[in-house]
């Protein structure tokens, strides 16, 4: 049996890799723009009736809008007749073999049965939820890749989503409106969950980052996932045949890289934006991933980096490991991965505290073909339905019809919209207990962009933190003390490089406070660490500027 590459690792090395966290200099301007044209759009999830909306795959129950108007073709599994909605799930597909919705009904039955209501979708361009721009699943340049070429070549750091032509980003948008949308559908206080496979986990990663500022994630359980740490993958060496197996997105991501070999600044530049390490530190959700000792397809070393890379604190993710990944293993490998589907269901199970769950499982994350008996019983005891109960039976308290998206909106009004911002700032930044010069690029920072989100679903990180200075030098924030970060060390000739770079960007270190989640400092952040080998990240490289002389 001819076995996946282990690229040199060992099996404890693979586990243990880590990626470069060090984003774009694109990042932070594309993902405003971004965020802001997520925040304008209010998907509605509704039932198909009738004709199939969608030909490509006519199972589709459900739909909505997403972004550049393409419809998104799902399948809502909900709980029994009568039984409470306790949680909503959106699911994510993987990259090839992606066969028709009705085939998620099964899988998800079992959560159903425990309450939880499960949104199964088709990222755009896959069969389901392709009406709209045409199927890019048997394309030569592959889904991955579609777009990708117009971004490298665009001068426009801030390229906005309704303009941007890659088709990932969308996608990303897709999954982050699918849970709006689900949200909607039960209920605004239903805890959100989020689950995705291969390239649904990867990208399930990046929504999970980028959609801080719409939902509050509960947990997440993710499966080999894919799209991340693209840096160590493209430079691995080139193989003839190639080592990506095909129809795989990172052959077709590679077969466009070789394309760029005299601008890999600008092609890096671009494809970073969807890489799942650099994502991955802003979640903190509790987060059980599936993590292969050997695969190829998404190769083991970047699939683990991705999960490093989580910033969930260590007691609250955990990784389940399987010998191979997309391999035939044998039977061992197939009951791992069985195992591992059954443990997804314990960990996603509204009932059970994560911990809960993953104490009962704990004695199989790393090897075993048999769940252990408190766990096993613990499933036996949920009665799998016959047939999920309609749409028109699910409700938060009973067997009545849920009432119109619109009547749900008015009675689950967001807490802070009616506030003045500057009350719903000032509140976040108490919260936060962080000093003004030590929140850029932190969770903290997150959770006051979260907060005014509320208020204003357009306003981007650059204009709260321009208006926090503005109160800060009115005398109307409040004083909260010492900075909660240190400075990283550097050395002399170092910090002589940081204030040319500053002074480069925007004229004097005087003007430092100009530079938090712009172009220029994402270019700075990018330069200081090529030209030092250093690998630090944005809020380590603001430490450092912070505390420059003026």
């Amino acid at each position: 049996m001819h076995l996946p590459d282990n690229f040199g690792f060992s099996g404890l090395a693979t586990l243990a890799h880590v990626g470069s966290r060090a984003p774009s200099w694109r990042h932070a301007s594309f993902w405003n723009a971004w965020e802001k044209a997520i925040g304008a759009e209010n998907p509605a999830l509704m039932e198909i009736e009738g004709e199939p909306v969608d030909t490509t795959d006519p199972t589709a129950t459900h739909r909505f809008v997403s972004s550049r108007n393409v419809g998104i073709g799902c399948t809502l599994v909900t709980p029994p007749a009568g039984m409470q909605v306790r949680a909503g799930l959106v699911t994510v597909h993987g990259y090839s073999g992606v066969g028709p919705l009705a085939g998620d009904r099964e899988r998800w039955e079992h959560l159903a049965a425990c309450g939880v209501a499960t949104l199964a979708i088709r990222l755009r361009g896959f069969a389901g939820s392709a009406g709209d721009i045409g199927l890019k699943t048997d394309t030569d340049e592959g889904w991955a890749a579609q777009g990708l070429a117009e971004l490298i070549a665009s001068e426009d750091a801030a390229l906005s989503l309704q303009l941007s032509t890659w088709i990932v980003p969308q996608a990303v948008g897709d999954i982050v409106n699918a849970v709006r949308a689900l949200s909607r559908w039960i209920g605004r206080d239903v805890p959100m969950m989020l689950h995705g496979e291969s390239l649904g986990g990867g990208l399930a990663v990046i929504a999970a980052a980028r959609g801080r500022r719409f939902f509050k994630l509960d947990r997440m359980a993710i499966e080999l996932p894919s799209f991340g740490d693209w840096l160590w993958r493209l430079g691995l060496p080139a193989t003839d045949p190639p080592r990506e197996p095909a129809g795989s997105a990172g052959l077709h991501i590679r077969t466009l890289w070789r394309r760029y070999q005299d601008q890999l600044d600008h092609f890096n530049a671009a494809l970073r934006l969807c890489d799942a390490v650099v994502h991955a530190l802003e979640i903190t959700a509790p987060t059980l991933c599936k993590l292969a000792e050997r695969d190829e397809v998404s190769p083991a070393p970047s699939a683990a980096a991705v999960y490093n890379a989580i910033g969930t604190e260590m007691l609250l993710k955990w990784r389940f490991i399987v010998p191979y990944g997309h391999f035939d293993g044998g039977i061992r490998a197939a009951r791992r991965h069985a195992l591992f589907e059954r443990a997804t269901d314990l960990f996603l199970d509204p009932s059970l505290l994560p911990v809960d769950a993953m104490r009962l499982v704990e004695p199989i994350l790393l090897h075993g073909d048999r769940m252990p008996e408190e766990a096993q019983a613990r499933l036996d005891a949920v009665p799998r339905p016959a047939a999920s109960a309609g749409v028109e039976e699910l409700s938060l308290f009973g067997s009545a019809a849920p009432e119109p998206a619109a009547q749900r909106a008015v009675e689950h009004p967001p807490s802070r919209r009616d506030l003045p911002l500057e009350r719903v700032l000032t509140d976040a930044y108490k919260s936060a207990a962080r000093t003004l010069d030590d929140l850029p690029y932190t969770d903290e920072f997150a959770a006051i962009m979260a907060a005014a989100h509320e208020h204003t679903a357009s306003i981007t990180d650059r204009e709260v933190f321009h208006k926090l200075h503005n109160m800060r030098k009115a005398g109307r924030l409040p004083k909260l003390g010492r900075a909660a970060a240190s400075k990283p060390a550097v050395r002399p000739e170092d910090e002589r490089l940081l204030i040319e770079l500053v002074e480069e960007a925007v004229g004097s270190t005087g003007q430092r406070d100009q530079l938090p989640y712009t172009e220029q400092f994402n270019r700075l952040v990018w330069e200081f660490n090529r030209r030092t080998a250093r690998e630090l990240h944005p809020h380590e490289v603001w430490r450092l500027v912070a505390t420059l002389s003026k």
